[in-house]
């Protein structure tokens, strides 16, 4: 009997051993890290960047980190807040959404969304909402978003998304992305607004 509770407890040992190797695999210096909350992280080797290829399928609402490459181009994404003073002024002072890239290389958008949380007071006036290069008479880059979405209705949240304007458009190098009105700026209104962004920088 001694000798089977010593078997089954060393079977017990290997077998637990196993499941912890299971959960940490480690090769040519790189680790990946099955965690206790069921995160996977992987550790490329100091010096070295990890690359995930093949078919990814992402379940339960789980969170990428990290720089996100699609068919070796960059993707990125950036929130940018706007106060009700900058929609108001954003006529005559455009605010800058992404910063520009640097020499040879370009931004190119594909796609914004523009959330709009409207309170009690509402902005009155305003011209077409729109996405630049560079300043108010740059370029645009996607299509407008219309003014009725920051002047309409009582206080709330709307959301509008756009993309490129036509089959074809000529990014400018070294620009960066900003966010402007046409025809008039909007006055009064207490709201405030997102925007988000998702574009890849072109070299």
């Amino acid at each position: 009997m001694k000798r089977k509770l010593i078997a089954i407890a060393s079977l017990l040992i290997v077998v637990c051993a196993c499941a912890v190797v299971a959960q940490r695999i480690k090769k040519h210096g790189g680790l990946v890290d099955i965690l206790s909350t069921g995160a996977i992280s992987i550790t490329p080797l100091s010096g070295q960047s990890a690359t995930v290829t093949g078919p990814l399928v992402v379940t339960n609402a789980q969170t990428l980190t990290g720089t996100l490459t699609q068919n070796g181009v960059i993707k990125q994404t950036t929130t940018v807040s706007l106060t009700a003073a900058q929609i108001i002024a954003m006529g005559t002072t455009p605010v800058s959404l992404v910063a520009a890239p640097g020499s040879g290389k370009a931004i190119i958008v594909d796609n914004i969304t523009f959330k709009m949380v409207r309170t009690a007071t509402a902005f009155t006036s305003g011209g077409a909402v729109e996405f630049r290069y560079t300043d108010a008479s740059g370029a645009k880059v996607t299509a407008d978003v219309a003014a009725a979405l920051i002047t309409t209705g009582g206080a709330g949240t709307a959301f509008a998304n756009v993309r490129g304007i036509e089959a074809s458009i000529t990014p400018v190098a070294n620009a960066p992305i900003v966010i402007t009105c046409a025809t008039a700026p909007f006055a009064t209104g207490t709201g405030t607004a997102v925007i988000t962004i998702d574009y890849h920088v072109a070299i």
